[in-house]
């Protein structure tokens, strides 16, 4: 391990520094101390190669920040150009190692042809004559041959490095007995792109390259000020000549000069001062710098050191934070020299301020860098262009398992490995020769042979020759995440008692396979297995017996299947199953039934079980994945239905017939609400007296797209349905509200109804009723008349006998409708409380051609007549039938012979043109 104990700040050290043959380390150590005697010592060892190779490059820009800071100075203090050129050149040579060199000032003869004038120049007289020549010359030598390494580089005004100086075709030859050349450099200087000047180097050990010129750049371009300003220095000769050096010097320069009395209050700034510190030349002077530029953030022990300088007299070189005039900080490097006269007394002092801003910030990024580099969880490795690994981070060495020197110099093909569908190493390598950066999934390999998945980031890095110098890989392990998306995997597509496939995660796989039957023409067979009376085994067994039964027939169906069909469970205690080939699928099913015949052993106990089977399919019943599961849920259920242990296979025709109807039964709801239903209103009269008696009002749907729909057409859709009551509710009120029309009309009309045969037998009906009939308070006893099927009233005789009573007291008639079609009882009839009998339409309407159907209604009408009962016929067509209803003694009647239904708004005018007509009964 190096030693750290020189640390003189003079430039002594060559850049750019080469790689150490050995190692920088962190060592920590604690000593096990048992009875005061140290036995051993434990410790921890870091390498800190990075920090120490940053902390050198820092070093050496730090170096030349010095350097070209004391340039300046010089130049400033000193009234000898030479010598501070002289100084300036030392300087130079020991922060490259160089064995001598020069600095001269470029000059054009009358044929405008450039010609070296020297301003100093390394002692390398190796003669007298030689001797003489340099003392000969105390304003400088001056080269015009051109045929050199120097002069190719005043020719061309570009650079020359020339690492083999002897065999350079560039080269003009030495003279006699001058030290040998074994490498050259020659930089043109130039300001405003006008070569001024130029700094020649020779014999640094490792020889000359461009990143040392590109690290010398900005000395390049303070050595180009001061050489211009040199060459205004001997423009004025004049008893200001100190001040308007100090003036040229310091306005020119990009740094920020200002000069101070002995008491350290500002006399003169320059305009790089203004710039930079905001402050006006006006604003700064008469104030000490500290009142205008420490802030907040300015140290405040470089402060003290400071101030205990200036008060010594002394110069100081200092890096602080400064504020500008709107507070904003930025870094400067501080050189401060103190100014004395002829007699020794301190007369101020001048300060140069470089901002260095861009410096911290790099050295910031790099410190940042560093610790990123360090403690990043994901695994870092640098190679060279050929792969071999140069350089890695802690977590590289923790994902991998190897040590950090293990892996340098490790090819990176060892690190690979194989996974199925992951990336390895040598199709990474592929894929970076093609000049492309990688990224994606990669197979790994640790130290102990154990491979793991990674997501890996390869980027290329390039010199100035756009040459691949290195390659940087970051990657992170995807062991823990791989293996935490296969339990959510699992969690989401798989039951967890049994291991079977869930509802969710079948469907997506019967998909796959119905694609596939549809591309080749084949069948499926679906299947949804529920275990009959499963909840009694829970209860008298518990849920553990009941959880291993179902273990158990998971197993057995699994082992029926043998990997030819999909197995899954979707619920409690229910199985669905995919068969391919629907005969081989219904040979399946026979074998999963003897499947369940076996003896099941639970705690000793044998158990019987039985299974309720639904079954579709396909393409039989041409649906998705999740329709298809459906109706074997549906045909599952119709199994159970039939007292379970058997199957039932899906009906894709009656699923059709119901879902029309659920789709009508909608369009009827959305009718209803939409106020689309309208009643019609046929005429019933009395012949023998010719008036006009009551109407029945008969519901129509006035379709938007079909007109007006007959009541034949919906009406059996209802049937059973809520929908039906809540249209039996709404023809009620409607009826009512017409009644009431009439009434205020001068026409009093009693009005029939039709209502449901489930509404006559609903005792809550009655109390709908009771709310219509306090809403319409005029309608008088008989105004309302509810007919009713003969074959509802007799089929819950008494439900309706209730139903029935409850209207009387409501003052609400009853009229048995269709008499004759159902059982037509003479006892029903004596009991039923019925005020009028309808003669059904089906008997009227073939009386005259039929002798049975005339002896019904003559039956009828004389039964009537014997329970003192009025009797209408309904479905009289015509006039002759009329006639025929009178002879037996019926003058009640409706039909089309008399009138056809019609709207409210017209049963006025016809009373009026019937009561007008000659009619004969």
């Amino acid at each position: 391990m190096p030693s750290n104990d020189n640390n003189d700040s003079k430039p002594c050290c060559a850049w750019p520094p080469h790689q150490d043959s050995y190692d920088w380390v962190q060592l920590t150590g604690e000593p096990l101390v048992v009875k005061g005697v140290t036995k051993q010592v434990f410790g921890t060892i870091r390498n800190i190669n990075r920090l120490k190779h940053a902390e050198e490059r820092l070093q050496y820009q730090h170096q030349l920040d010095s350097v070209i800071v004391k340039a300046q100075s010089r130049f400033i203090t000193s009234g000898d150009g030479h010598q501070a050129f002289a100084l300036l050149l030392d300087d130079i040579l020991a922060l490259t190692s160089s064995e001598f060199g020069f600095i001269g000032e470029i000059f054009h003869d009358t044929e405008q042809r450039p010609y070296l004038k020297v301003q100093s120049i390394t002692d390398i007289a190796w003669d007298k004559a030689s001797r003489a020549m340099l003392e000969d010359a105390p304003d400088g030598l001056e080269f015009h041959n051109l045929d050199t390494l120097f002069g190719h580089a005043l020719r061309t005004q570009k650079t020359v490095i020339s690492n083999d100086p002897a065999n350079d075709p560039r080269k003009g030859g030495l003279p006699p007995g001058h030290p040998p050349l074994q490498s050259f450099l020659g930089v043109p200087i130039s300001i405003n792109d006008r070569m001024v000047a130029m700094l020649g180097l020779a014999n640094r050990p490792e020889g000359f390259d461009a990143a040392l010129v590109e690290f010398l750049t900005p000395l390049l371009s303070t050595t180009a000020q001061l050489v211009d300003t040199l060459r205004v220095r001997r423009e004025h000769q004049s008893s200001q000549q100190s001040i308007g050096r100090l003036s040229q010097v310091a306005q020119r320069t990009s740094n920020s000069v200002f000069i101070c009395d002995a008491n350290d209050r500002i006399e003169w700034v320059n305009e790089g001062f203004e710039r930079l510190s905001g402050y006006s030349s006006d604003e700064a002077l008469g104030k000490r710098p500290g009142e205008l530029l420490r802030g907040p953030a300015t140290d405040s022990a470089a402060n003290a050191r400071i101030e205990a300088a200036l008060a010594r007299g002394e110069g100081f070189e200092e890096e602080v934070i400064h504020h500008r005039r709107d507070g904003t900080p930025y870094w400067v490097h501080i050189r401060c020299d103190a100014l004395y006269n002829e007699n020794g007394e301190l007369t101020g002092f001048i300060d140069i301020q470089s901002d260095i801003s861009e410096r911290k910030a790099f050295e910031e990024r790099l410190k940042l860098a560093a610790r990123v580099y360090d403690n990043t969880q994901e695994g870092i490795m640098i190679t060279d262009a050929e792969h071999w690994v140069v350089d890695v981070n802690p977590a590289c060495c923790t994902i991998t398992g190897y040590s950090r020197d293990e892996l340098i110099g490790m090819h990176a093909i060892r690190l690979g490995s194989t996974l199925p569908g992951v990336a390895d190493t040598p199709t990474v390598i592929d894929h970076l020769g093609s000049g492309k950066d990688w990224h994606g999934e990669f197979a790994g390999r640790r130290k102990n042979g154990e491979s793991f998945p990674a997501l890996l980031s390869v980027s290329s890095v390039y010199d100035d020759q756009s040459q691949v110098i290195n390659h940087v890989a970051v990657f992170s392990d995807l062991t823990r995440s791989k293996r935490h998306s296969e339990e959510l995997y699992r969690a989401a597509n798989f039951d967890k008692l049994t291991g079977l496939a869930n509802r969710e995660h079948l469907a997506q796989q019967l998909q796959d396979l119905l694609d596939y039957a549809e591309g080749f023409d084949q069948s499926l067979t679906v299947c949804m297995l529920d275990l009959d009376r499963f909840g009694n085994i829970n209860q008298s067994h518990g849920h553990q017996a009941a959880d291993r039964l179902l273990m158990i027939l998971a197993e057995r169906f699994k082992r029926v299947l043998n990997d030819h069909g999909k197995l899954a469970r979707v619920g409690g205690d229910e199985f669905a199953l995919v068969l391919p080939e629907t005969n081989h699928g219904l040979e399946s099913l026979d074998h999963l039934r003897n499947a369940l015949a076996e003896p099941l052993v639970i705690d000793g106990e044998s158990l019987s079980v039985t299974a309720s089977i639904g079954i579709s399919t396909y393409p039989q019943d041409d649906s998705d994945a999740d329709m298809l599961l459906r109706h074997a849920t549906q045909a599952m259920y119709q199994a159970k239905q039939r007292g379970g242990d058997c199957y039932q296979l899906f009906d894709p025709g009656q699923d059709l017939r119901i879902r029309r109807q659920r789709e009508e039964l909608a369009r009827l709801a959305l009718a209803l609400a939409r106020d689309e239903f309208e009643l019609y209103y046929q005429p019933q009269v009395d012949l023998a007296e010719h008036r006009l008696v009551g109407v029945e009002a008969l519901i129509r749907w006035r379709h938007p797209q079909r007109g007006l729909v007959a009541p034949g057409e919906f009406l059996p859709q209802l049937a059973g349905t809520e929908l039906e009551q809540a249209i039996d509710d709404w023809v009620v009120e409607t009826a009512l509200r017409q009644s009431d029309t009439w009434r205020h009309s001068g026409l009093t009309l009693p009005v029939s109804v039709n209502l449901s045969p489930q509404s006559l037998v609903r005792r809550e009906f009655l109390d709908v009723l009771a709310q219509h009939m306090q809403r319409h308070p005029q309608i008088g006893p008989g105004d309302l008349k509810i007919e009713v099927l003969e074959s509802a009233a007799l089929d819950d005789i008494d439900a309706a006998m209730q139903v029935m009573k409850g209207c009387h007291a409501l003052d609400i008639e009853l009229a048995l409708d269709d008499f004759g079609t159902g059982y037509s009882s003479l006892s029903y009839l004596r009991n039923l409380p019925v005020d009028l009998i309808k003669i059904d339409r089906s008997f009227v309407s073939r009386m005259l051609e039929n002798d049975d159907d005339h002896a019904i209604v003559e039956s009828v009408v004389f039964l009537a007549g014997k329970f003192k009962r009025p009797v209408l016929a309904e479905g009289v067509e015509s006039m002759a039938h009329a006639r025929a209803l009178g002879a037996l003694g019926c003058h009640l009647v409706q039909g089309y012979g008399i009138a056809r239904p019609m709207p409210a708004g017209e049963i006025r005018a016809w009373q009026q043109a019937w009561l007008g007509a000659e009619t004969t009964p």
